[in-house]
């Protein structure tokens, strides 16, 4: 049985208007206070209609028009120093393609600096923007302050340099490395070498690629043919060679195609010396030629417009108390980088 805001309030011993706001996680309601509301509605079978309650609310109402509701994407500096892309950028088309879909209004905001936060607020809060999706590296210290999250449903679109406190989709990473060794290994490769890299400043993806290589090679490789992990420079060429040439893979997992180009213009024949494999290729013409990982970016923007939308009709708006990582599993491409498979 579903029971109204004000039952709700009448057992808790408060107003209906303190109600609403601990149900949708907003105002000033004490943490203790909005736990035991919560608590009290889920006993009673509280349902909220999401469409209703999205249309009671005033900025969504007048954000409706002719051309869809306003949304925002965000696109800050990104990674082209270390990996060579700027890899937010290679999700802008289908984001807001995505979005028109679902007949909202997107515009792009290129941030390259944290000075206008204010303003820019002020901007898309008076243009009934209802929802934000970022982009790239943004410094939450210098731009989050002084701009009111509160107002806004929040998605962080891939991964960056360190994690954002919004709801996140990105790529399965573990699930990535996986896949790209069980491919080599079904190639009849043994000695597989992880030259996964380290960008100069530190990333939490790093971290995951590196965890998961060890894993992949103290879980499936016997101890003669288990390498050490290259943790250099991407574009570092003397010391990736010198990584090959030491440890002597019959293959290796690169992090980026750049590397693949390193090696061959330092004199390797692949997939005659060894086999290579690249964990990104955002590039659909390095797909017609390199073995490795497609990271799906497409479906990474669909995912992130589905749930901005689901945010967006809940009302869930804001810093979220426990923020989600939504992942999406990598689709192996078929390059010539690789022997064929036994």
């Amino acid at each position: 049985m579903e029971h109204s805001l004000a039952s709700i309030a009448k057992r808790a011993g408060v107003s209906v208007a303190t109600v609403s706001l601990a149900i949708r996680g907003k105002g000033l309601v004490a943490r203790e206070t909005a736990a035991r509301i919560k608590k009290i509605a889920d006993e009673m079978g509280y349902r909220p209609n999401p469409l209703l309650a999205s249309l009671a609310t005033k900025r969504f109402r007048s954000a409706k028009s002719a051309v869809g509701t306003p949304l925002a994407i965000f696109t800050f500096p990104g990674l082209a120093e270390d990996s060579g892309t700027d890899s937010g950028m290679l999700y802008v088309d289908d984001l807001v393609r995505g979005a028109i879909k679902l007949g909202y209004s997107p515009k792009v905001y290129n941030q390259a600096s944290a000075d206008n936060s204010s303003r820019l607020f002020r901007e898309l809060y008076h243009s009934m923007v209802q929802g934000i999706i970022i982009l790239g590296s943004m410094d939450m210290s210098r731009f989050g302050p002084a701009f009111d999250w509160s107002q806004f449903s929040v998605v962080v679109c891939g991964r960056y340099r360190a994690a954002l406190p919004f709801h996140t989709v990105r790529t399965n990473i573990f699930k990535s490395v996986k896949l790209a060794f069980s491919e080599l290994q079904a190639r009849g490769y043994r000695r597989i070498g992880f030259a996964m890299g380290t960008h100069g400043q530190a990333m939490e993806d790093d971290e995951a690629r590196h965890g998961a290589a060890v894993a992949m090679e103290y879980s499936y490789l016997p101890k003669r043919d288990r390498l050490p992990v290259y943790l250099g420079a991407f574009k570092d060429v003397d010391a990736l060679s010198g990584w090959v040439e030491k440890n002597k893979p019959d293959a290796v997992i690169g992090f980026a195609v750049g590397q693949y180009w390193l090696l061959r213009n330092h004199g390797y024949r692949i997939p005659e010396d060894f086999g290579f494999a690249s964990m990104h290729i955002p590039i659909k013409e390095h797909r017609k030629y390199c073995s490795g990982l497609n990271q799906n970016t497409e479906e990474i923007a669909r995912q992130s417009v589905l749930l901005l939308d689901q945010l967006i009709r809940n009302r869930e708006r804001g810093l979220p108390q426990d923020p989600l990582d939504v992942l999406v599993s990598s689709i192996w491409n078929e390059g010539i980088t690789l022997r064929p498979r036994l």
